[in-house]
């Protein structure tokens, strides 16, 4: 069951207003989507914080404002560079029985036998772009990269992707690969000793000079 965060309107919208609601923990946001008018609104900081820590960015909230709930998932989150602070939330209304687009994190686990050998990773897609039903949405997909050798690729068609949930994505699209070791210049010159130095005849010592 989706946790409820509690929701209020947002009636001024002066950039003093703004800074009195940030100064009280709260948070300036939009609630927009499918059947409802875009409403200014605002939430508590830290229960929003508390509920993406603990479930990530992907799931449902349950948002009550005005004696109404909402089933509103985050779209857009703003937050200060420096120090972290939430600035802006963008709220989208969903219909749980209607399919919805949504990025999902790829999380590696194991170490590739290729690593060990001296390979080196090399990733090329961290998130993957999936539709499925509002319930269905996974926290992140897992790639086990164990396997690895030297040389090999990981692409969307290997992943296993749970039941429901369709990947927006070629399948033969590289998540990972496994690259040869680096050479540092001393290894490389070793290896490669460079063309032959070439000495023109006509410098060497002449007939006379060489008896």
């Amino acid at each position: 069951m989706s946790r409820v965060l509690q929701a209020e309107n947002r009636n001024e919208m002066t950039r003093a207003a703004t800074r009195s609601l940030r100064k009280k923990g709260r948070v300036p946001a939009i609630l927009y989507g499918e059947g409802i008018e875009s409403q200014p609104i605002h939430v508590d900081g830290m229960a929003l914080w508390q509920m993406v820590r603990d479930e990530g960015l992907n799931h449902v909230i349950r948002l009550k404002m005005d004696g109404d709930v909402h089933h509103v998932m985050v779209y857009e989150l703003q937050r200060e560079p420096i120090k972290g602070e939430l600035l802006h939330i963008d709220f989208k209304k969903i219909l749980m029985d209607e399919p919805v687009e949504t990025s999902l994190p790829i999380k590696l686990t194991g170490e590739p036998e290729g690593v060990k050998a001296g390979g080196v990773m090399q990733s090329q897609l961290r998130e993957l772009e999936v539709r499925c039903l509002p319930d269905r949405i996974p926290e992140e997909l897992e790639a086990d990269v164990s396997s690895m050798q030297i040389g090999d690729s990981l692409t969307v068609g290997d992943l296993t992707v749970p039941d429901g949930v369709e990947v927006l994505h070629e399948e033969d699209e590289v998540i990972v690969s496994l690259l040869p070791p680096r050479l540092d210049p001393i290894d490389k010159a070793e290896e490669d000793p460079g063309e032959p130095e070439l000495v023109d005849a006509r410098d060497g010592p002449g007939i006379d000079e060489a008896k």
